[in-house]
C-alpha cells in the first residue's frame, strides 16, 4: 500500500489534484494478497493523507495461460497445470500476476 500512496502523491504533482476519493485496483490471482487485508491496510496507510478517506475497490484477476503448443488461452487454477484443450505441459503463465491502480476519482 506504501507503494500505492507513492503512485498516488506522484499522480497528484503531475494532474494537479489534492484530494483522492476513489482508487480502484486490479489484483491479479498470482499476486498471493489477501484483499480483506489489502483493504485493512489502505485504510491505514492513507490516514493523514490526501487519500484519508478513500473508498478502495478491488477486482480480482484471474491467472491466465497460454499453450505454445496449441495456441489456447484459458483461466489457470494453478501453477503446474496442463492445456485443457491439447493436454501438453508447455503452458505460459500469461496473467494473473498484475497489482495496478486503474482509476481514481480525484478533485
Amino acid at each position: 500500500m506504501c507503494s500505492v500512496l507513492e503512485a498516488i502523491r506522484e499522480q497528484a504533482v503531475s494532474q494537479h489534484f489534492s484530494r483522492v476519493h476513489r482508487v480502484s485496483l486490479e489484483v491479479g490471482a498470482w499476486c498471493n494478497v489477501e484483499i480483506e487485508a489489502l483493504v485493512f491496510c489502505f485504510d491505514i496507510v492513507m490516514q493523514g493523507t490526501m487519500a484519508d478517506g478513500a473508498v478502495l475497490d478491488v477486482v480480482s484477476v484471474p491467472g491466465t495461460g497460454w499453450c505454445q503448443q496449441c495456441q489456447n488461452n484459458f483461466r489457470v487454477f494453478s501453477r503446474v497445470a496442463p492445456c485443457p484443450s491439447c493436454g501438453t505441459w508447455e503452458v505460459a503463465m500469461s496473467g494473473g500476476s498484475q497489482f495496478t491502480i486503474t482509476a481514481m476519482e480525484v478533485e
